[in-house]
């Protein structure tokens, strides 16, 4: 697991391995964990940062369903974004399920300002590459 000031977060897969293109492949389970740590008020909106790449990848109706998840977040919840091939994506909010797609859309495009091309910190990508959870 990583941490900054913010989150806590750790990716799980299948299989132990820092190459992208598997990690973000539909054919492999894998999960997101993230830890809201941030000691102040989140901020009212969801961070250009973050929401920019969303707009991008995302249908209008999804990512409304993403922005509704990051209203009902505050410090000290956890979010699990988990997907499987056969099951799709499903995202839990202190382990109530909040949202369930039959794709890998969601949880591609979190892996994306992660690990992707242009992630949100390099040294962020470097480190969930090194570290992958089994």
């Amino acid at each position: 697991m990583l941490w900054n000031s913010l989150y806590l977060v750790a990716i799980y897969l299948e299989e132990a391995t820092s190459d992208v293109d598997k990690i973000m492949s539909d054919s492999s389970a894998k999960a997101i964990r993230l830890k809201v740590l941030y000691d102040n008020e989140l901020p009212e909106e969801l961070p250009e940062l973050w929401r920019e790449p969303l707009q991008e990848e995302m249908n209008r109706e999804m990512l409304e369903t993403v922005l509704n998840l990051y209203d009902q977040i505050s410090t000290g919840d956890i979010v699990i974004f988990t997907y499987h091939p056969e099951l799709g994506t499903r995202v839990s909010l202190n382990n109530e399920r909040v949202i369930e797609r039959n794709n890998s859309t969601l949880i591609t495009t979190l892996l994306y300002n992660w690990i992707g091309i242009e992630p949100v910190s390099e040294n962020l990508k470097r480190l969930l590459l090194n570290q992958s959870c089994q």
